[in-house]
């Protein structure tokens, strides 16, 4: 059982009526927030590598400039490697965060396939 006690004016008065502590709130309050903590340092700079490579990817990969085709390429490269030794590959970066490469790589492949169509959507309508 909880007793409030109040500051006014300097001086101390205890609430007439008692509060009950609500465990059952509490800890599952307390628990959803260790479950949902922020991303540790580590972990943002890993959602930091995929972030820029699927950026990357998608901004170069229709680029005119070799500057640009070599980053796509790079992108691509280090999306599509089955590499489970190097601690920061597509593979284990994916681990790490908790999500499925495949599912991410054929996401890639669907959105670049779309955009063809629809740059020549956009190019009918400008």
């Amino acid at each position: 059982m909880l007793r409030m006690r109040w500051h006014n004016s300097g001086n101390h008065h205890s609430a007439g009526t008692a509060l009950q502590s609500d465990t059952l709130v509490s800890d599952e309050y307390f628990e959803t927030f260790r479950r949902n903590k922020p991303l540790e340092p580590e972990k943002q700079l890993i959602e930091a590598i995929l972030e820029d490579a699927i950026n990357v990817f998608r901004l170069y990969a229709f680029a005119a400039s070799p500057e640009k085709k070599r980053l796509f390429r790079e992108a691509r490269h280090w999306i599509w490697a089955e590499d489970w030794q190097w601690p920061f590959s597509f593979c284990n970066v994916c681990e790490v965060l908790g999500l499925d490469p495949d599912y991410l790589r054929r996401g890639l492949i669907r959105w670049q396939r779309q955009q063809p169509r629809q740059r020549q959507r956009h190019n009918r309508i400008a």
